[in-house]
């Protein structure tokens, strides 16, 4: 399926493959608007992606998307987080979960970085004044 109404992420199955399923990651390969758009919203993203499984083998699937779901990370060469069904990789998902966290860690990063380089200013010579 190309598109997956939210509500089916509600879906015991989903939810299951979501905890307990295989990972994966997937490189996206084609990324466009999909759908209608107002002014420069895109509600929609259309993604071709390459999922590359812990077996070496590879798949290219075609997905839409809600932009928000994606948290920027929509760009051609992005890697996603994905999980599966190891008996049926057809069923086969972006885990959201794990991008959040991806980003949280980003942020907490730089957050750390920004904090370092403020106190840096402050005390110039690396000691307390």
């Amino acid at each position: 399926m190309i598109y997956r109404p939210w509500p089916l992420r509600l879906l015991p199955r989903h939810r299951r493959i979501m905890r307990h399923g295989a990972e994966a990651d997937a490189t996206v390969l084609e990324s466009r608007p999909w759908g209608w758009a107002s002014g420069v919203v895109r509600p929609n993203n259309k993604l071709r992606l390459r999922v590359h499984f812990g077996d070496g083998h590879t798949t290219t699937i075609t997905r839409v998307e809600r932009t928000h779901f994606l948290l920027q990370d929509e760009t051609v060469g992005s890697v996603l987080p994905m999980r599966y069904d190891p008996a049926d990789r057809a069923y086969i998902d972006i885990d959201r979960q794990a991008l959040i966290d991806r980003h949280a860690r980003f942020d907490a990063k730089i957050n750390r970085a920004r904090v370092r380089e403020a106190e840096a200013d402050r005390h110039p010579t690396g000691g307390d004044v």
